[in-house]
Order: structure tokens, then C-alpha cells, then sequence
């Protein structure tokens, strides 16, 4: 039916209205979490992904290479994962504030294309939508549902970590890539092929980002299976039964599938490798993924106290009551979709397009898995589609009303569960603190605690290391809990006391030395050689002139016994009178070098060394060597 010049109008005001909602939920989002720029690191992925990543540096073509070849450093395959990790450090070193903000910004984008794809999704599953009245409707849902999802406590997690940049950046690319498939439909010939290709291209970048929307094509396909029995205006059959088109996000699906699956579990790596069937027997995944994809599809209903960790599969083990109903419960609606499939086809589309991209296959494959709240960021976008299609479809004259205070209800809630969730992320202290205190099985919450002190220990802080031990023994902890952490914190311990000479004073050098001079020293408290020298080489690649750099790579090859190397670094660093150190830190270097010449037998060194010394001391001629 054509529309008259006022109704048409309206509408196109509406449209335009609705870009504006898009640019002010993106901007609300921005303001909601920015507080989160100002959190540190954690060491909770973040030590292995960011700060003492050796990779990790200014994007160059043997870093891209690396980023696309590796299979050894993390068990996923993920290559512009790591590029984008780069990018950031590229433009902001190793300051948190740089990956925090870029999380937010990530997010404010994806919270505004959540409104996009719920607007044209209601769109197109909406039988009657002409009307101006029938569309504001819509599209306070569409609004209501973005704000919902944008602000759930669940959001928190991936949003206030930094290493949580891969589920915002894969998210974003599947977000684009829906828009572009639905797009598809109002169009035949060479523009549909266009679209059609954009959306494998930016699915594709999804899952080379991160692994988290491998269910994407299956929930699409439902989706318009969906489409089909409704029989919307906005759709005509006969747009949907390419199904052809499908092919290409399968395809690219299960590749992504294959690879992760080949370089967690057949490929050797720094992690553990994946149990067999003789430990983690088939029923024991068949429980455990159970209780995994219920979880992710029942979780984002509620938005109670949220914690990276959960005690579930640690409390009530893989046969435990809970496992058990959600086996039920899966059973139960694996009955409901083929037994009611056809009397309540909206209800078993959005089923089973949740459970598509809620289900992660290392509920399958690992043990234990830690259901994690950042898994659900991409998946509760589907629940939230799924109950907004379901709300208007349903909800006719004053019960509108009623929907609306429930929607402001829930959005009030949400925003106090995700304000008080977080202060968590702060630091390490607050998030293993808070971790510990939520977990029901006490040894591992001992455990979570003594992470504290491990961290405490890496940044060389003795007294608060010890300090958090001792509340651990006073606290009852079991003497093998006590043992494990001690077996971590005290050799860190050791390694800061022998490199307490190694200066941290920030000077005026190029930034990227300065970070990977930083790296260098932590990875030298740490013990990691391969790491502080390469990073204390990167340094002086970039900045030659960065005496304390070279003055610290000279010490700490002083303290490994490599003393040829030590001195070399020290005839460079006095050359310049400019860069030249202090006397007191002069001497305290040279004896260092002259100690490790001792102990190694390196007379050639140690004679050269105590003529320095001498000639520093004032005591001789200073002996250019």
C-alpha cells in the first residue's frame, strides 16, 4: 500500500531520529565506562598477552608474520588479535590507559551498532510496521534493548580488562558483517554480490580476531528460516531461499573451527595439553558442555553479583546436581524444538540461535571449564533480539506502558550491578581479593589470594609479598596451598633482590625504548633471560642514547656471568661523557662486572675492571682500555 505525503514524512523523521539514537547510545556508553581507562593491568591473561609478551612491540612485518605463524605462544589462533594488541602499542606503549580506553571506544561503537542491527532485525520480523505509531514502538524497543545490553553487568568483564580488546574487536567485525548479509535482501544482481562478499570479509576478520562468533551463520540461517514461516512484508520468500548464500560464513566458520581446534589440541604450545578421553571421559564433556551452553544462555536474565571466576564446576564436580539439570535442561529443549517447532516457530528460532553462538566448544574439549562472563557479549545480543522481536509481536495498547517501566526498571538495575562491579577490576589486589571472597571452595579462593602476593612479588615489593603470606597462614590456609604459592613467590623474590640495582627512573627517550626497557626489567626480576635481552636490545636499537638502559643491560649481563658482554656495554656507556653515570652508580656497575669476572674466571676482564676501579677511586691514571 503506498504511503501518503504526511505518513512518508513521519517516517523518514523517525529514520533519522533513529541514526540519532544510534550516535547518543554510543556516546552514553563512552561516558558509562570510561572510569574503567583509569584501571591498571591485572595478572589475569593480561602478564601473558600484553605486558610480558616478547612479540609484543611496534607493528613491523616480522611481528605480522609472527601474529599469523604462531601456534606455540597461546593455544587459539588468533592473528589480528595480536595485530590489533599491536596497534595499541603502537600509539600508547605499555599504558594500561591506552588499552582501556581503546576497550571503551569499542564498545561505544558496538553499543550503537547494536541499536542498527536491532532496529533492522524488528524490522524485518515485523508483520506490520507502516505506521508511524507501530514504528516509534519499534523503535523504543530497538533503543531500550541496545541501552539494556550496552550497560549489563555482564559488559563489565571484557570492557574494564585490557586483554578483553579481542571479544570488543571480534564482536565489532560480527556486527558489521550481520548488517551487511541482512542488507543483502533488498537487492539482486552485482549489489547483493557485493554485500554478500563484504559480510564473509568482515566475518572472516571476526574470527582471525578471536574465536568467539563461530555460531554466527548457524544463528543467521535460523534466523531467516524464521523469517520464512512469518512471512514479513519486509522480506519476500522468495529473497530467502538462496540458501547458497549461507555457504560462504559456514565455510569460513568451520575453517576458523578447525584451526583453533588443530592448534589448541594436536599442536604442541607453552600450555598444558588438553585431557584425553581416559581423564575427561565423553559423558564428562557431555555434562560439563551442558552446563556451559545453558549457562551462557540463561546468564544474561540476571544481572546479580558477577565474578571472572565461578565455583560451579569447582564445588559440584562434573557429576554434581547442578550438572545434571542442565543436562535436563538442554534435553528438554532439544524436545521443545522438534516437538513445538512448528506451533511456536519464534521461540525455537531464538532457542536455537542462542544456544548457535552461546555454546563454546571447549566445553567439549577442556578440564575444567571456567564458564567466564566475558563469553557472553556477543551471545546476549541474540537473547536480547530474541525477546524484543518477542515483546513486540505480543504487546498490544496499555500493557505497552507496562513493558516500558519494566524496560527503565531493568536498565536502573542493570546500571548499579555494573557500577558496583567496577572497582574489581582496579588492580590486582581488588580483582584476586574479590575473586577469593566469591568462591565457595576455600582452597582455591587461598589461591586466588596468594596471587596477590605473586604479584606483589614480580614488582619487587618484598614487605607486601611477605606481608600477604603471612595473613595467608594466619587466614588457615592448608599447608599445600602454602607450599604452591610460596613455590612462586619466594624464587620472584630472590630474582628482585639480586636486581635491585637495576634503575626504573624514566628519562628522556624515545617512548618505545622506554616500554621495552620496562619489559626488560620485569622480565629480568622474573627470570625470563630470552625476554630482558632481547627487549634490553630493542631499547638501544631505538634509542642509542638511552644510557639507563645501557646501563641496566650491562648490569644484568654483569649478574649472568657474561662478563665480556657487560664490559663492552660499559666502554660504551663512558665513551660518552654525556651519558656517563653517576660515580656512586659507576663504581657499584664496574664492581658488579669485576665480581661476576671473578667468579667465572674471566682475568683479562677482572684485571680491566680493577684498574677502573682504581682509576675511578682516584687512586691511579685512568687506563683507556
Amino acid at each position: 500500500m503506498k504511503m501518503d505525503g504526511p505518513v512518508q514524512a513521519r517516517l523518514t523523521a523517525l529514520r533519522r531520529t533513529e541514526i540519532l539514537y544510534a550516535l547518543l547510545i554510543g556516546v552514553f556508553a563512552f561516558l558509562f565506562y570510561i572510569p574503567a581507562a583509569g584501571n591498571d593491568f591485572v595478572m589475569f591473561d593480561d602478564d601473558i598477552n600484553i605486558y610480558n609478551n616478547p612479540m609484543l612491540g611496534e607493528l613491523t612485518w616480522g611481528r605480522v608474520g609472527w601474529a599469523f605463524a604462531d601456534t606455540f605462544y597461546m593455544p587459539r589462533y588468533m592473528p589480528l588479535g595480536w595485530i590489533s594488541l599491536m596497534a595499541v602499542f603502537e600509539v600508547g606503549g605499555l599504558d594500561p590507559a591506552s588499552y582501556h580506553t581503546v576497550n571503551v571506544v569499542l564498545h561505544a561503537v558496538n553499543s550503537a551498532l547494536v541499536l542498527v542491527v536491532l532496529l533492522r532485525g524488528l524490522t524485518m520480523a515485523a508483520a506490520h510496521c507502516d505506521r508511524p505509531s507501530e514504528r516509534g514502538w519499534l523503535t523504543g524497543l530497538a533503543v531500550c534493548g541496545a541501552c539494556l545490553w550496552a550497560i549489563h553487568p555482564l559488559r563489565v568483564e571484557p570492557v574494564s580488562w585490557a586483554t578483553g580488546l579481542h571479544y570488543l574487536h571480534a564482536s565489532f567485525w560480527a556486527l558489521v558483517s550481520v548488517l551487511l548479509f541482512w542488507g543483502r535482501l533488498k537487492y539482486e544482481g552485482t549489489a547483493r554480490r557485493c554485500l554478500l562478499v563484504g559480510a564473509c570479509i568482515c566475518y572472516l576478520f571476526s574470527v582471525l580476531v578471536y574465536p568467539v562468533t563461530l555460531g554466527l551463520p548457524v544463528a543467521l540461517w535460523v534466523f531467516e528460516w524464521w523469517l520464512r514461516s512469518v512471512n514479513t512484508r519486509e522480506v519476500k520468500p522468495g529473497c530467502l531461499d538462496a540458501n547458497l548464500e549461507f555457504a560462504p560464513l559456514v565455510l569460513l566458520s568451520a575453517a576458523a573451527l578447525a584451526a583453533n581446534v588443530t592448534v589448541r589440541h594436536l599442536v604442541p604450545s607453552m600450555f598444558p595439553p588438553s585431557p584425553g578421553l581416559d581423564v575427561f571421559g565423553l559423558w564428562d564433556r557431555v555434562m560439563q558442555a551442558s552446563y556451559s551452553a545453558l549457562y551462557y544462555v540463561v546468564r544474561p536474565f540476571f544481572a546479580g553479583e558477577v565474578t571472572p571466576v565461578y565455583n560451579m564446576l569447582f564445588s559440584s564436580g562434573r557429576f554434581g546436581g547442578w550438572n545434571w539439570v542442565c543436562v535436563a535442561g538442554i534435553g528438554s529443549l532439544i524436545v521443545f524444538l522438534f516437538g513445538w517447532g512448528r506451533r511456536f516457530p519464534g521461540a525455537v528460532a531464538f532457542c536455537a540461535a542462542s544456544g548457535a553462538v552461546g555454546v563454546s566448544y571447549y566445553g567439549l574439549l577442556e578440564s575444567p571449564f571456567q564458564t567466564s562472563d566475558r563469553y557472553t557479549y556477543f551471545p546476549s545480543l541474540v537473547i536480547v533480539f530474541g525477546v524484543a522481536v518477542t515483546v513486540f509481536r505480543s504487546i498490544r495498547g496499555a500493557w505497552r506502558v507496562f513493558a516500558g517501566a519494566l524496560g527503565a526498571t531493568c536498565l536502573a538495575w542493570f546500571a548499579s550491578a555494573s557500577l558496583h562491579a567496577f572497582p574489581v577490576w582496579r588492580n590486582d589486589t581488588t580483582l584476586f581479593n574479590h575473586i577469593a571472597v566469591k568462591l565457595e571452595n576455600r582452597d582455591l579462593g587461598y589461591l586466588y589470594r596468594g596471587r596477590i602476593a605473586v604479584s606483589q612479588a614480580s614488582l619487587g615489593h618484598e614487605d607486601a609479598a611477605r606481608d600477604t603470606l603471612e595473613k595467608l597462614r594466619q587466614a588457615g590456609a592448608p599447608q599445600g596451598v602454602l607450599v604452591k604459592i610460596e613455590g612462586e613467590v619466594l624464587p620472584l623474590l630472590e630474582r628482585a633482590r639480586a636486581h635491585s640495582k637495576l634503575k626504573t627512573v624514566r628519562g628522556w627517550v624515545a617512548p618505545d625504548a622506554l616500554t621495552s626497557q620496562i619489559i626488560a626489567l620485569r622480565a629480568a626480576r622474573a627470570g625470563d633471560d630470552w625476554t630482558a635481552k632481547v627487549r634490553f636490545e630493542r631499547a638501544l636499537a631505538i634509542d642509542p642514547g638511552f644510557s639507563e638502559a645501557r646501563y641496566n643491560y650491562s648490569l644484568w649481563l654483569a649478574l649472568k656471568g657474561k662478563t665480556e658482554q657487560a664490559w663492552v656495554q660499559y666502554c660504551v656507556l663512558a665513551a660518552d661523557s654525556r651519558s656517563r653515570p653517576g660515580r656512586e652508580g659507576e663504581i657499584a656497575l664496574v664492581t658488579a662486572i669485576k665480581d661476576a669476572s671473578s667468579v667465572v674466571g674471566n682475568t683479562r676482564i677482572l684485571a680491566s675492571s680493577s684498574r677502573r676501579l682504581a682509576a675511578i677511586a682516584g687512586s691511579a691514571q685512568i687506563i683507556n682500555d
